[in-house]
């Protein structure tokens, strides 16, 4: 159940829209491109390669994520707990990575049913989860 709530929360930036970080920053940047990316798979359409491409692009921005750190976290007092979550973002990124890989493999077999699963994962990630790491403005 955690699994399934960090990819849900890091896949939930990825399709909404939102980043972790205010809209300037290199992190919400990434982020949005990695979105950006994954909004285009509804373009490809039966273009199994174009939508292999767009999955792989969105892969790669969120690979480039890892990089940086939430500015909510960026804010915190150094010690455990910013550790601690600086370790949890991470592990979300990762499984979030996870869930993309899986959408990758669902394309490369061309199984409609496949995919429409991968995506459904992907789609079922959206919702609040963001809150734990985005600043409220």
């Amino acid at each position: 159940m955690k699994k399934f709530f960090f990819t849900a929360l890091v896949t939930s930036l990825l399709f909404s829209g939102s980043s972790l970080a205010d809209d300037e920053t290199p992190l919400a940047k990434k982020m949005d491109e990695a979105s950006t990316s994954l909004k285009l798979l509804r373009r490809a359409g039966d273009d199994y390669a174009k939508a292999i491409a767009l999955v792989q692009e969105a892969q790669g921005h969120l690979l480039e994520c890892f990089q940086y750190v939430p500015v909510k976290v960026e804010k915190m007092a150094d010690g455990k707990e910013k550790q601690e979550a600086i370790a949890n973002y991470k592990k979300m990124l990762a499984q979030s990575y996870q869930a993309l890989c899986d959408l990758e493999i669902a394309y490369l077999s061309e199984d409609l049913d496949k995919i429409d699963d991968a995506m459904d994962v992907v789609k079922e990630s959206r919702g609040d989860g963001h809150d734990v790491f985005v600043e409220e403005n």
